[in-house]
């Protein structure tokens, strides 16, 4: 699937938000700097208001993913490594290669 279906969108520069392919309904996340967990959650509700935690599952705030091919937003390119385990709340498992979610 590409993840231009799961309707991608920078919440900074660093930190990167995506429907699950399974539900489509919540959010997964990763970043590429470490944060800790309230500074995620600080910067989750003032992009998405007080109620972002009925829809987002947030990424480990101790770890860092490495983005590649990051070019002026083409997420059609855009590949994560590692890859995302959002598993643990029911989600999916998901490696982003070449801007595809498998």
């Amino acid at each position: 699937m590409k993840l231009l279906d799961l309707d991608p969108r920078w919440l900074t520069p660093n930190v990167l938000m995506f429907l699950c392919p399974c539900c489509r309904k919540s959010w997964l996340t990763c970043k590429n700097i470490v944060l800790t967990e309230q500074a995620l959650h600080d910067l989750f509700e003032a992009r998405l208001g007080p109620d972002w935690n009925e829809t987002v599952i947030p990424c480990r705030p101790d770890f860092a993913w490495t983005f590649w091919n990051t070019v002026a937003d083409k997420f059609s390119v855009l590949s994560v490594t590692p890859s995302i385990n959002a598993s643990a709340s029911g989600h999916a498992h998901a490696d982003i290669v070449n801007g595809e979610v498998i």
